[in-house]
């Protein structure tokens, strides 16, 4: 009677995927009843049962538990910048601001390209029907492999691509390359609302006839590039994603859609790109990933060379045979 127990208290834990009252039963040191029933095969089939229902349970849990480590990371990195924001507010006196004439700088600006390998354009396009007047610099070129769009962070424009020399090295490897003022920077205004960017970027792409452009989006340029990437498909070749903004808000389930090849590159030492880029190469079919050593948001500016390097990689990669060869070894597994 007290096997019999035994084994209903525990086929009523694994049938209600709860966890057994009692532990698993060694079936080599049960004995058959009574009458001649055999017990051991039920029970073998039973701790089968259980361990399988272990195994899945110690998955989702690790699962869990990273989730919840980087919800931590964020909060708490959230936390600190908030803080120091607080307490820069306090100490800060508000810097007065020149005026600026922008025509006089847009005039600069050609002035300067006029007679090298770039020239300096300036557009009124509509989207979302708002008028914008933007500013962009494009390298002079007749013949090119493909075509690489630059994006901006936040506290920089067109000209730090100028300055670390990526445009020169994208252009010496035969693409050509277009760096913008984002609305409201530089030489580009009004400010676009962050709901309309992606659409913003469509037409921008649209309005300059740039063809099927790789881009390259750092920082909170990914407000402008991600929603292309996930709800634009065939606008974009490829996507170079430098610790970009908006990452942590996209689900699982949208990055395993995304079907163009991604190279996400960000420093060590910035928290909220790390545990973004984790997210993105884990999900995302065609990831590839640069984790900078020692290398802080924008390790693209204080280490140029090196970046330029890796870029131009990668752009030769999407341009080759190589991504084709890799969806089709994935669409075979």
């Amino acid at each position: 009677m007290m096997r019999v127990l035994l084994l209903a208290a525990v086929a009523h834990g694994l049938m209600n995927d709860t966890e057994p009252a009692l532990p698993l039963v060694n079936v080599s040191v049960v004995a058959a009843p009574a009458g001649g029933m055999n017990l051991s095969s039920s029970f073998a089939k039973l701790n089968e049962s259980a361990a399988a229902k272990l195994k899945k349970s110690g998955k989702d849990l690790a699962l869990k538990l990273r989730r919840e480590m980087e919800k931590k990371i964020v909060e708490r990195y959230e936390e600190k910048v908030e803080t120091k924001k607080a307490a820069a507010l306090k100490q800060s006196v508000a810097p007065v601001v020149p005026k600026r004439d922008l025509e006089e700088e847009e005039e600069n600006e050609q002035k300067y390209y006029s007679k090298g390998d770039y020239e300096s354009i300036t557009t009124n396009m509509v989207s979302t029907g708002t008028t914008y007047n933007v500013h962009s610099v494009q390298a002079k070129m007749d013949r090119y492999d493909g075509e690489v769009l630059l994006l901006h962070g936040n506290a920089y424009t067109h000209t730090i691509w100028k300055d670390i020399e990526t445009m020169d090295r994208i252009r010496e490897a035969g693409f050509r390359p277009t760096s913008v003022d984002l609305p409201g920077k530089g030489l580009s205004y009004p400010l676009a609302p962050v709901p309309v960017r992606g659409q913003w970027l469509v037409d921008y792409i649209n309005e300059m006839k740039i063809k099927n452009p790789i881009v390259v989006a750092p920082s909170m340029s990914g407000t402008y590039a991600l929603p292309v990437l996930l709800n634009y498909p065939g606008t974009m070749k490829a996507l170079v994603a430098i610790a970009p903004s908006g990452a942590l808000k996209v689900q699982d389930e949208q990055w395993k859609n995304v079907t163009v090849p991604v190279s996400i590159m960000f420093g060590a030492n910035d928290p909220l790109a790390y545990v973004a880029a984790a997210t993105m190469f884990r999900t995302i079919p065609l990831a590839s990933r640069w984790k900078v050593a020692n290398g802080t948001h924008a390790f693209y500016v204080t280490r140029g060379a090196e970046f330029n390097k890796r870029l131009v990689k990668f752009i030769k990669k999407v341009h080759s045979s190589y991504f084709v060869n890799k969806a089709a070894e994935k669409k075979s597994e």
